[in-house]
């Protein structure tokens, strides 16, 4: 059949295997603006890549294009699922493992900012945030309420272990469930599923992506909030990397259970340009290459490459002499603590 001579109502449309054949005109249309706006988001991403290069090599430098890559690859995985949707749940696998690793890599970078675990623990202690005043509420000795205290190093340690369970469950959780959308979709084509059947099992799936990634937000979100005043002396932008990796997750995980609640109360109907059965995801697809455009200049805003040329960001360690002093009362207060602690317990 002829795709020129779809009525757009679904049933005059051919099968996605002859997509090259001869396509409609709307849905040939659409492939060419999402290819077009893939290759903006990618040729941004690549040039902002490249400047980082000639950057000094460093770990930061690593994490700052990892997470930067993210733009490029929502893109390239958006455009290929809109233009071949029968295969688009491998492309989704990619992306959402990714994006997965996304999170854990920026998680990381916060940390590498701050000097590594036991820095970031010991600024938050001085530092004192609401985060930490209300954890020191669940501490049983008496020495609360003051910069520096056992009581702040505990709220802060766990603070930090919760935060990095909340963020590292997505890693897990998005993969898995991405390996089981791809598995369901091997089984409906074996098993022929009712199609109202299938979409209340993609949808539910999906929602279990969409909570796991609002955790992974959340516990990002806390992290950067209590260590602001730390990485604000530092010269960093963290609102911004935080906001662009949160924007990716959420806007990949919540179009696509939006739409297909909306598809099942018959909300999207059939039309010239996407039609039949896998509507909901060439939709999803399609809006999310259009949103990468805007997200990979909104990258280049919120990884500067001139913060891997400012020696304060290279040497993070560095501090003036009274934040030295506070850093050197506490870990003597630490060890007078633990003194103490070991002669009680003989």
């Amino acid at each position: 059949p002829r795709w020129s001579a779809a009525t757009g109502q679904g049933t005059d449309w051919p099968p996605f295997y002859t997509v090259f054949v001869d396509p409609p005109r709307s849905y040939a249309i659409a492939c060419i603006v999402a290819a077009a706006c893939a290759n903006i988001s990618v040729l941004v991403s690549a040039v902002q890549i490249n400047r980082m290069r000639g950057c000094p090599a460093s770990n930061r430098r690593t994490l700052f294009m990892r997470i930067v890559g993210v733009v490029p690859v929502v893109a390239l995985t958006a455009c290929l699922s809109t233009a071949f949707a029968a295969v688009s749940i491998g492309f989704e696998f990619v992306r959402n493992c990714y994006l997965g690793l996304v999170v854990f890599w920026l998680l990381e970078l916060g940390f590498e900012m701050l000097g590594g675990f036991e820095n970031a623990c010991g600024s938050l202690a001085l530092s004192r945030p609401k985060s930490i005043t209300i954890l020191e509420e669940h501490y049983g000795g008496e020495d609360r309420g003051s910069a520096g205290s056992p009581a702040a190093v505990f709220a802060s340690r766990r603070l930090l272990v919760w935060v990095w369970w909340g963020a590292t469950q997505f890693v897990y959780v998005n993969s898995t469930v991405a390996g089981l959308l791809a598995l369901l979709s091997l089984v409906s084509l074996v098993q022929h599923l009712p199609p109202f059947l299938d979409d209340i099992a993609v949808l539910v799936m999906e929602s279990v992506q969409l909570v796991s990634g609002l955790g992974a937000v959340f516990a990002l979100t806390i992290f950067f909030t209590a260590t602001r005043k730390p990485l604000h002396r530092l010269k960093y932008t963290a609102r911004g990397k935080l906001l662009l990796v949160s924007s990716v997750v959420l806007l990949n995980g919540l179009q696509q259970p939006l739409l297909r609640i909306l598809n099942l109360w018959s909300m999207i109907p059939d039309t010239a340009i996407f039609a039949g059965p896998s509507k909901v995801t060439l939709w999803a697809n399609f809006l999310l290459a259009l949103e990468c455009v805007p997200l990979a200049a909104f990258a280049m805003v919120c990884f500067p490459d001139a913060e891997l040329y400012d020696p304060e960001v290279r040497a993070p360690l560095r501090r003036d002499s009274e934040d030295e002093e506070e850093r050197l009362a506490l870990l003597v207060r630490i060890a007078s603590d633990s003194g103490g602690n070991t002669q009680r317990s003989q």
